[in-house]
C-alpha cells in the first residue's frame, strides 16, 4: 500500500522467534522458536536438521505436538512431538536435488499444553539454501517469497548468499527479474517513489540498517511510472544499471518498505522483485 506516512514492518528470520496466537491464555502469549542448524540448507539433498522449541511468554515448557510442512523440501517427519524439555528434532532436505537454489515457505502450526491452558497456532516464514552462492565473486539472488496467502512476507528480509555472512567491502546489486503492485488498482513495479517511501532497500543485517535502494523502475501509478503490463515493467526495470555500495560486514539481504503489506499482489507466476549480488570488479 502507497500511504504519505512513516512506514513500519514486521521481520521474520528462518532462525527467529516466532509467536502464534494462542486460546485461554490470560497469563500471556505462546510462542515457538523455530531454528534451523546449520542457518541454510543444503541443494544437493543432504539433510539439514531441525530443532523446535515451543515454551510460553512466561517461560512453561509446552507439551504437545507440532507440525511442519514446506513446498520446497520435506521433512523426515512432520509430526513432531516435544519432549520434556519442550523440543523436538527433524530433518530437512531439499527437493530440487542438485538445482542451484531451494527456497520456500516454513509452515509451523503448533498445539500444546501449558500448564493446563490449551495453546493453538500457526505461523510462516522463509528460507533459503547456502547454494545461492555461485562462484567465489557472485553471492546469487534474493526474491521475496510472498504469495497471494502470505502477503506479510513481502516484510521480511530476504538475504544473498543463502543467509551466510559476507566480509565489508565493496559490492554491486544487479536486478535481475521481476515486479509486484502496491495495489490491486494499481501499476506493475518495483518502487513505489523515488525519495525511499514504499521502497526496496539492500540492508545488513536487519533492516534498519539500510545500505542502497537497488536498481528497478519508480512508480505506482498507470501512465506514472506504473505499468499495465507486468513484462514492460520487468523490461524497464533491467534498462536500470547496477548499484555499488559499501557493506559494513555480516548478512545482506532485501526488504521492501512499506506501510501495509496486505493490499500488495505479487509478481505472476510468483515472479517478485529479484536482485544478483557481487562485488564490484567479478567479472560476468
Amino acid at each position: 500500500m502507497i500511504r504519505v506516512m512513516s512506514r513500519s514492518a514486521r521481520v521474520l528470520f528462518f532462525a527467529a522467534t516466532l509467536t502464534v496466537g494462542c486460546s485461554q491464555m490470560p497469563d500471556g502469549t505462546c510462542e515457538v522458536r523455530l531454528e534451523l542448524t546449520p542457518a541454510s540448507v543444503s541443494p544437493n539433498g543432504t539433510p539439514s536438521r531441525v530443532r523446535v522449541r515451543a515454551t510460553s511468554a512466561r517461560g512453561t515448557i509446552g507439551t504437545g505436538t507440532v507440525r511442519l510442512s514446506a513446498p520446497a523440501g520435506e521433512f523426515e517427519s512432520s509430526t513432531l512431538t516435544l519432549d520434556a524439555f519442550g523440543t523436538a528434532e527433524t530433518t530437512y532436505r531439499c527437493v530440487n536435488g542438485a538445482s542451484t537454489e531451494c527456497t520456500g515457505t516454513v509452515t509451523l502450526t503448533a498445539t500444546w499444553d501449558d500448564a493446563g491452558t490449551l495453546c493453538r497456532g500457526s505461523t510462516a516464514t522463509t528460507f533459503s539454501t547456502a547454494s545461492s552462492q555461485t562462484s567465489g565473486c557472485k553471492f546469487g539472488t534474493a526474491r521475496s517469497l510472498a504469495t497471494s496467502s502470505t502477503l506479510d512476507l513481502f516484510g521480511s528480509v530476504v538475504y544473498f548468499n543463502g543467509g551466510q555472512p559476507l566480509p565489508a567491502g565493496s559490492y554491486r546489486v544487479r536486478y535481475v527479474d521481476g515486479c509486484f503492485r502496491y495495489g490491486a488498482n494499481q501499476g506493475w513495479t518495483v518502487h513505489g517513489y523515488a525519495d525511499g517511501r514504499s521502497t526496496w532497500f539492500v540492508v545488513a543485517e536487519t533492516r534498519t540498517n539500510k545500505l542502497v535502494v537497488p536498481p528497478g523502475n519508480v512508480g505506482f501509478m498507470l501512465g506514472n511510472g506504473g505499468f499495465a503490463n507486468f513484462e514492460d515493467c520487468v523490461n524497464a526495470s533491467r534498462a536500470v544499471g547496477p548499484r555499488d555500495f559499501q557493506h559494513p560486514g555480516g548478512r545482506v539481504g532485501v526488504w521492501l518498505e512499506d506501510e501495509v503489506y496486505s493490499d500488495n499482489s505479487p509478481g505472476e507466476n510468483g515472479r517478485n522483485p529479484s536482485w544478483e549480488l557481487s562485488t564490484v570488479d567479478c567479472q560476468p
